[in-house]
């Protein structure tokens, strides 16, 4: 990442950094035209992997900069600059030399104090003056959080951060497998994987009421997956608010801002306050009955509805359909795991692996040397244990950072994502991420969101390793940069693709290119092999189990053309997961290409 402290961005002299958050650093900068203090916010470079970021960022950036009103942070300038011979992407916005709603929480949370009725009701029109306006506009918020609502001097409160949700998701918000927001206060179907709209912005205002008037937030746990978990199942918990001693109207004003159907809560940022205004005087609205809420999870590998039953308490007007549709059990299940609790990653040895593309007999590749650690990861000990990892918080396994060869293969965490780079000719790169041994029993699915650098030799190829037990005996389950796939398994040193096809890489439907997201999805049941990318099926096949046991991770190939002056490949990892399957392996359909 380019540290940028101490540069000059345009007219703007970055003199200190303020803060960092999942999708950008703001430093406090002087403008040196103007000669007055702003912030100004440097979006973190990964976000700009994507070839057609530059574009959507000045989209995204003037939708943003035409927003005008008194309870959103104007944006002045945007712009981009060169630091390093690296684009830097920056927006501009006033310097607001005020706290941040958090801060006001935690510094009352301190003394044993409540913000008093008067500042809740201060924060509720302000913030939903605020998205009223820009829902009007068109423009969803997609990561309402006390950190992004400020005071200014004068006490007013302001809404920061528009757009950038959006901007560090772009296209991939319609995809299966993607998240965008923060877990303690994301809607249900924002944790689910899908976009959202104005009512999931309104689901996060009303978790920052119940966390305004009882001083915690109603989910908690020890991962974000768990925390997500807990919005999508669980009811709202009543007996926190009656702690605290909060009045009935208000109890039953969070009960609908907090329902897990979008079609249960408030439909409008100004229906939200008028409600909250009338239960803030102890007005009980005039329709209140329990609903139970049905999801619905619709699965492409089983057409037939699943439906899980939750309770919760809402207050309506008119019935309203109690579903929620959504794409796929598991790949919801999963898509939550991408924010999901954070384990220790183990680097494992660099051996030979499948070649990248199809090539002759004599084409071979290298073995690197085992890499040596002390760190233990999280034990997977059997497919009941739910494994997951989204990154967050790898950065204290320093030891992942080393490499045997510093040169050519590179580790790092960045913002949440693995980042592996390998610059060997002919060379495979298995990270094992969980190496503990795992009972293959019953069906388990691996899931994975994998994104191959657009700056690859197009045959280089990454993918999922699974029943790893050593460097000559695992599986490995990847597609290339060229948009194919394969499935193969290492017994004593040699290699053997799985469906015996003429071409051991085929193309496949719905492989994005490098640059590009793609999310792995392989369902082990035995014998029985199913891949997934981006909720195509590539992969359907029954081979006699060779190897029952093993860990899991991550594989990165370089191209084997020795001829390459620059075989390079890098992937940026962004979720892992492993997890009991559930639902129907029998029922899911068969590429149509075998």
């Amino acid at each position: 990442m380019v540290d940028v402290l101490g540069s000059r961005l345009g007219r703007y002299e970055l003199r200190e950094r303020l803060g960092r958050g999942g999708m950008a650093t703001v430093y406090k900068a002087w403008d040196a035209n103007l000669d007055r203090w702003v912030a100004v916010k440097v979006l973190h470079d990964h976000l700009a992997d994507e070839s057609d970021f530059k574009q959507r960022f000045e989209r995204e950036a003037k939708l943003v900069a035409a927003l005008s009103h008194p309870n959103i942070v104007q944006i002045y300038d945007f712009d981009q600059a060169q630091i390093n011979n690296q684009p830097v992407y920056y927006m501009v916005m006033p310097f607001i030399n005020g706290p941040t709603l958090r801060q006001v929480m935690e510094r009352d949370h301190e003394s044993g104090a409540l913000l008093s009725p008067d500042a809740v009701e201060h924060v509720m029109q302000s913030v939903c003056s605020a998205l009223a306006y820009a829902h009007k506009q068109g423009m969803v918020h997609r990561d309402v959080t006390p950190n992004n609502i400020l005071f200014n001097e004068q006490g007013d409160v302001v809404l920061a951060d528009f757009g950038l949700a959006r901007l560090a998701s772009g296209t991939r918000l319609t995809q299966t497998g993607t998240t965008t927001g923060t877990p303690v206060y994301m809607s249900p179907e924002q944790g689910m994987g899908l976009p959202g709209d104005a009512r999931s912005d309104l689901y996060s205002l009303g978790v920052i009421v119940f966390e305004m008037l009882t001083g915690v937030a109603p989910y908690d746990g020890d991962s974000a997956f768990a925390i997500i978990m807990k919005h999508v199942n669980e009811p709202v918990p009543i007996d926190a608010l009656t702690e605290k001693n909060v009045s009935t109207a208000l109890g039953l004003f969070v009960g609908r801002a907090l329902a897990k159907d979008p079609e249960d809560r408030f439909q409008s940022a100004n229906e939200m306050l008028k409600a909250f205004e009338d239960a803030a005087h102890g007005v009980l609205p005039t329709a209140v009955r329990p609903v139970r809420s049905t999801i619905v999870l619709d699965t492409p590998e089983k057409p037939k509805n699943i439906v899980r039953n939750v309770s919760k308490t809402a207050i309506l007007t008119e019935p309203r359909p109690n579903r929620l549709p959504l794409v796929s059990l598991i790949s919801s299940i999963i898509v939550i795991a991408l924010i999901g609790g954070a384990v220790l990653l183990r680097t494992s040895s660099t051996t030979n692996a499948p070649p990248a593309v199809n090539v002759p007999p004599v084409a071979t590749l290298r073995i690197l040397p085992t890499a040596r650690h002390s760190a233990v990861a999280n034990a997977m000990t059997d497919s009941s244990r739910m494994f997951s990892d989204d990154f967050s918080k790898a950065k204290d396994a320093s030891w992942l950072l080393d490499s045997e060869d510093p040169d050519n293969i590179h580790k790092e965490f960045i913002d949440g994502v693995l980042r592996i780079q390998n610059k060997l000719a002919g060379t495979a790169l298995p990270t094992v991420i969980n190496p503990r041994s795992a009972e293959y029993g019953r069906p388990i699915v691996i899931e994975a969101d994998m994104t191959l650098s657009a700056k690859v030799q197009p045959p280089a190829a990454t993918g999922i390793v699974f029943r790893y037990e050593n460097n000559d005996s695992y599986y490995v389950f990847a597609f290339d940069g060229v948009q194919r796939v394969s499935i193969w398994l290492r017994k004593e040193g040699q290699w053997t693709e799985l469906r015996k096809q003429v071409m051991e890489w085929t193309p496949a439907e719905g492989v994005n290119p490098p640059g590009q997201k793609n999310h792995l999805k392989l369902i082990v049941d035995g014998d029985h092999l199913q891949g997934f990318i981006n909720t195509h099926p590539v992969i359907d096949l029954n081979s006699p189990s060779q190897i029952m046991t093993g860990g899991v991770g991550v594989y990165l190939a370089t191209t084997t053309n020795t001829a390459e002056t620059d075989p390079y490949a890098a992937v940026d990892v962004a979720t892992y997961s492993v997890q009991p399957y559930m639902g129907d392996v029998s029922a899911t359909p068969t590429p149509d290409y075998f």
